[in-house]
């Protein structure tokens, strides 16, 4: 799969995820004004009680970043859309752990010494 196309796909990814993220949010918040409807309240909590726009800004468009890095990384060794779109994902997750990978020579230089 070529870069950008690859990337693009990451971006979307990421973007899912946080779509789902939003989703829960404004469930948990349809889920609080109708129990207090239910009760008889009339004061509802405020949209801004579950969202918070700034933050949300600021942690979508690191997640896209991220995602659209991850598929970048990988692109020559991805297969298929949902293949890239998984990893877009997944990125900061899978960034994290490719930043903590030794490579070989330095595990195996790790090991000798530990056994001398």
């Amino acid at each position: 799969m070529d870069l950008y196309t690859a990337m693009s796909l990451g971006a979307a990814g990421g973007a899912l995820v946080e779509v789902i993220a939003v989703f829960a949010r404004l469930n948990a918040w349809q889920d609080e004004r109708q129990q207090k409807r239910q009760r008889g309240n009339t004061k509802l909590p405020p949209l801004s009680r579950f969202v918070d726009l700034p933050v949300l800004a600021a942690v979508a468009t690191t997640r896209i970043l991220l995602g659209a890095a991850a598929a970048g990384v990988f692109h020559d060794q991805l297969v298929g859309v949902a293949a890239t779109i998984a990893v877009g994902a997944s990125g900061p997750a899978v960034l994290q752990q490719l930043g903590t990978f030794k490579n070989a020579r330095q595990a195996i230089q790790a090991d000798e010494a530990a056994a001398k």
